[in-house]
């Protein structure tokens, strides 16, 4: 057990950093009972990048909500960096779910145009701390956004 263990260790500490450019990544929560879900994406596409935030979908309690935005290169160069500064990509297949009632799944996607992808997810009260720094550290990007969202 301690050779697999090891193994892993090396395997994570030696995942490369990703190459080329970001063209997806989304953030989201899903809150059981009702709850609803929520995420954030920025798509860097030919001809068109653009972050979408949406609300309260599928939810009981508040209404459905979605809008978009322009983002710039400059929008895009900064979430790359918070993506590269952070070592998500040492995060991929990171996954922390178990048998409990109630609760919150997130999730963070991440596609560059080299292929590489980072994803990683959690339901779960045992959750690495990185996990929830690069979580919060995608969140925070779209904060601005979120708060156009909010006074429009």
């Amino acid at each position: 057990m301690s050779f697999s263990l090891f193994g892993m260790v090396v395997g994570c500490a030696s995942t490369p950093a990703p190459k080329g450019n970001l063209v997806y990544c989304s953030y989201s929560n899903k809150a059981t009972a009702g709850g609803g879900y929520n995420y954030s994406e920025l798509i860097n596409e030919k001809g068109e990048t653009k972050v979408v935030i949406a609300r309260n979908l599928e939810c009981r309690f508040a209404e459905p909500e979605k809008r978009e935005y322009v983002a710039t290169p400059e929008d895009v160069e900064a979430l790359r960096k918070i993506i590269l500064d952070s070592k998500m990509y040492k995060l991929d297949g990171y996954s922390a779910h178990e048998d409990m009632t109630g609760g919150t799944t997130y999730r963070v996607h991440v596609e560059f145009d080299s292929g590489q992808f980072i994803t990683f997810s959690w339901y779960s009260h045992n959750v690495k701390a990185e996990a929830v720094d690069a979580y919060d550290a995608v969140a925070a990007f779209f904060s601005d956004f979120l708060a156009r969202q909010k006074t429009k």
